[in-house]
């Protein structure tokens, strides 16, 4: 599966049926982070042309999320579209919308 973010990412679909067909079940997206991290080691050694993961966020309703390894660097653009941090007043409403939708307090 491939993605263009800056460039074109090859990326592992976890997805579908592939975590049970390869041994594993979508608790590498929402389970333990070690049992996960260890999953990431294994595809990352056993298909070294792959740029990262590509999975159902555990957080966000399993809405897409990408994990990325260095191998993606050349694929990202050089510099951010967009740099500020947290506590800049921009990013103020920004943040409280993004909160309300969780269902989190922003303080």
């Amino acid at each position: 599966m491939a993605y263009a973010i800056g460039g074109e990412l090859t990326l592992l679909d976890l997805t579908g049926v592939y975590p049970t067909r390869a041994g594993t079940s979508m608790l590498i997206s929402s389970g333990s982070r070690p049992r996960a991290r260890a999953w990431s080691r294994a595809f990352y050694a056993a298909y070294p042309e792959i740029q990262g993961l590509y999975y159902g966020s555990s957080m966000h309703g399993s809405s897409p999320a990408l994990a990325l390894y260095e191998r993606a660097r050349p694929a990202l653009p050089g510099a951010p579209l967009l740099h500020r941090a947290l506590a800049d007043a921009a990013l103020k409403l920004t943040l409280r919308q993004a909160a309300s939708t969780l269902g989190y307090l922003l303080l």
